[in-house]
């Protein structure tokens, strides 16, 4: 199972890479796209002929061809950060060597001249980005190279320089597509004095698709921030700077905004005031910020030379658009204080981690049904047998990578929206109470509307609060001030997701039932709690998710040491066709009533009664009868059974692509056969080999016939695979012996 899973999760992760990497149209990485695509048909074909060989090589392949490399990049761009350049040049290198295809040998090139910035300095980072230059006649490489080098100049601080490089080398508005070279550019401009230029490439950046992207406003309010400086607006810089978070969402440094700020007062014509902030900057800066003590020694010395006696007064238009930069800047400084940094975002990776950690125990434990139960989810028997608190641990259960995959993605699109803005407590409130008000709803609706066989999971409900929460946030009635374009780049891929989630309602869809009226129940939820403003005093409120929490803990503790059998055989009895006699079944087999093929089952459904829980983790326990045939013909399906096989004489068709054999019966299963009343010498075990596998055995138990001219009558137990006969024995045993 645990195989065939993975299998599932890899072409799921190979169809999403194909997707990004077709849409982002980079033509460097085509090669890499094929190679992608190509592992996808070995998927594609481990599936066709269930062979586990491939199975294994696609898995293989996928974690080195795309897991690997995504952490890979991660690692890079986290030691980048944080200034060790040469260890970001080892993993950027051996990404390269494992994205066969993608270009990126030129990319280590880029990252081994920044290496030789950090050891050697600016003239040896440049001789080695122009020897690059020189080399290579692809236009794109050229493009990034000369970037480099512009950043290069820019680091040197020889803006004029800088400005020069790049106005002969790139269209007017390049800079608006690449945020830190539009950042640096800017600088550059105000360092020069062309301060229309500036307010040009600030225009730029906020009307293009970098304005758009939720990702870069801290950027973008950064770019506000250094144009503001160099203006000499000094009442919004200073406003901007006074606080910590405020410095924080913006990028900066208590010394860097130091700088800033000096730069401000230095443009407004107020050397001394300039000077006093400027010499502030060294007690401030930690020993990575050198590069800003040596621009705030830089700037004094300037003013030393030839110190301001007054603002240069700006032309009119240019006034005007620095009092609306001012304005936007204060706008996302007012609406940003309720926002957290990325690494505050406790609840949103809360949930995330424990919705893998669940999935992960439920594929390690291999317990079939009863693994379900152990995860908490929640069956229309629970109540009758006192385990109602199964609502509450219920919120954490999914079967399939689909369903994970679909969960995580949403929790991580609109998680950070929704606790940003109110809260981690908030947001636990909404996604724990949108989920067990969901299932409780689900408990009291699902009998009614005949989901006597159903069972619950609440990880989608819990997904589905938090994005309504999160959809609701961004509408222009909640947040006027939010960005246009930003909000439309968010509301859309949310709006995408909420449909697939509400689509899983479906039966057959998701391995575990979503309840229609759960899914309703989590709409109000998390409408109910975005609709409460995110106030500071109101903000509080998150902690009565408290007691939901202990709930929560509670009862999935419970699960893990609570007999899941109580549940698993609960139920009553029900009266169901079988091989052409009414018999009596008990829980959890639940009656089928004609033959359908499922997918991800070997074996198709039989008419019959099937174990409900079972097969929603992929396995088949099914209870089949026929009267027994005479010895079958040998065909195209040889057999070495002494007697005609039930099997085939459900399902004739299944002769032309199988092969039978008998064996012993399980020990296990003889033991808990005799238990349960039955005996051992009366059953027949019988495996089914497709292409040389096993894939299914049937367990046939004879019954005397009822008249002396009538066909003995013949109950079997089908299972797929026969594997799935070690989950619960005792069960299939009683099953068994009672027909």
């Amino acid at each position: 199972m645990a195989l065939r899973e993975l299998l599932v999760l890899a072409a799921v992760l190979l169809v999403m890479t194909v997707v990004r990497l077709t849409r982002s149209g980079d033509s460097v990485g085509r090669g890499y796209t094929v190679l992608v695509a190509g592992i996808l048909g070995v998927v594609v074909v481990a599936f066709g002929r269930e062979s586990d060989a491939l199975a294994v090589a696609a898995v293989a392949l996928t974690v080195l061809v795309v897991v690997l490399p995504w952490g890979l990049e991660a690692l890079a761009r986290l030691a980048f950060a944080r200034g060790y350049l040469g260890w970001a040049v080892r993993f950027a290198g051996l990404r390269a060597i494992l994205m066969l295809g993608s270009g990126l040998a030129r990319q280590q090139e880029i990252l081994h001249g920044l290496a030789l910035l950090e050891r050697e300095g600016v003239d040896a980072a440049l001789a080695h980005f122009r020897g690059l230059a020189d080399a290579t006649e692809d236009g794109g490489e050229l493009a990034l190279i000369n970037e480099q080098i512009v950043s290069m100049l820019f680091y040197g601080q020889r803006w004029d320089e800088g400005i020069a490089f790049y106005e002969a080398r790139f269209p007017q508005r390049y800079a608006a597509l690449r945020p830190a070279l539009a950042v640096g550019l800017l600088r550059a401009y105000g360092e020069s004095g062309r301060m229309q230029s500036a307010a040009g490439l600030l225009r730029a950046l906020e009307e293009g698709p970098v304005g758009a992207d939720p990702q870069s406003i801290g950027i973008v309010s950064q770019a506000r921030l250094t144009f503001l400086a160099y203006a000499g607006l000094v009442p919004p810089v200073s406003s901007a700077l006074v606080a910590e978070h405020r410095r924080d969402l913006l990028g900066l440094t208590a010394a860097s905004g130091a700088l800033f700020e000096g730069i401000a007062w230095s443009r407004a014509g107020h050397a001394e005031r300039a000077r006093d902030r400027l010499r502030e900057v060294e007690s401030l800066a930690s020993a990575r910020e050198e590069r800003i003590v040596d621009a705030s020694r830089r700037v004094i010395a300037e003013l030393g030379v030839a110190p301001p006696v007054g603002r240069v007064p700006l032309e009119p238009d240019l006034g005007r658009y620095a009092e609306l930069v001012a304005h936007r800047l204060e706008s996302f400084l007012q609406a940003a204080p309720k926002i957290r940094r990325s690494v505050g975002l406790v609840a949103t990776w809360s949930f995330m981690a424990i919705l893998i950690a669940t999935y992960v125990a439920f594929v390690l434990v291999d317990a079939g049904g009863l693994g379900l139960l152990r995860i908490g989810a929640l069956t229309a028997e629970a109540e009758s047998v006192g385990q109602s608190w199964r609502v509450f641990c219920g919120v954490w259960a999914q079967a399939d990578p689909v369903a994970v995959m679909l969960n995580l993605y949403a929790l991580w699109l609109s998680g950070p929206v929704f606790e940003r803005v109110y809260g981690a407590g908030r947001m636990v409130l909404c996604g724990l109470g949108g989920a067990v008000l969901g299932l409780l709803g689900a408990q009291w609706a699902g009998p009614l509307w005949g989901e006597s066989d159903a069972i619950y999971g609440g990880a989608h409900l819990l997904a589905v609060a938090v994005v309504v929460g999160a959809i609701w946030t961004l509408l222009p009635i909640r947040s006027p001030a939010f960005p246009q374009r930003a909000r439309r780049a968010l509301l859309i891929p949310l709006l995408f997701v909420l449909v697939a989630q509400i689509l899983c309602i479906v039966p057959g869809v998701v391995a575990l039932t979503v309840p229609a009226v759960g899914v309703l129940v989590a709409f109000a939820v998390g409408l109910g709690n975005a609709w409460i403003p995110a106030t500071p005093r109101l903000r509080g409120a998150g902690w009565a998710a408290l007691p939901l929490v202990l709930a929560v803990a509670g009862a999935t503790l419970a699960a893990l040491v609570v007999d899941p059998r109580t549940v698993y055989e609960a139920g009553a009895p029900r009266r169901i066709e079988l091989g052409g006699r009414v018999v009596t079944v008990e829980r959890p087999f639940a009656a089928v009533d004609a033959r359908a093929e499922v997918f991800g089952l070997a074996m198709p459904l039989l008419p019959g009664a099937v174990d409900a829980l079972a097969i929603r983790t992929g396995d088949q326990v099914q209870l089949v009868g026929a009267v027994r045939m005479d010895a079958a013909p040998r065909g195209e399906g040889t057999t070495d059974a002494p007697e005609g096989s039930l099997l085939f004489a459900v399902d004739p068709t299944l002769r032309r692509e199988m092969v039978e054999s008998v064996g012993e019966v399980p020990a296990a299963f003889a033991v808990a056969f005799r238990r349960a009343g039955g005996d051992p010498d009366a059953l027949r075990w019988v495996t089914y080999r497709r292409n040389g596998k096993v894939v299914a055995a049937v367990l046939e138990r004879r019954t005397p016939p009822e008249s002396a001219n009538a066909d003995p009558w013949v109950v079997g137990l089908l299972v797929s695979p026969p594997e799935a006969l070690e989950v619960a024995p005792g069960v299939y045993a009683r099953a068994l012996a009672s027909q």
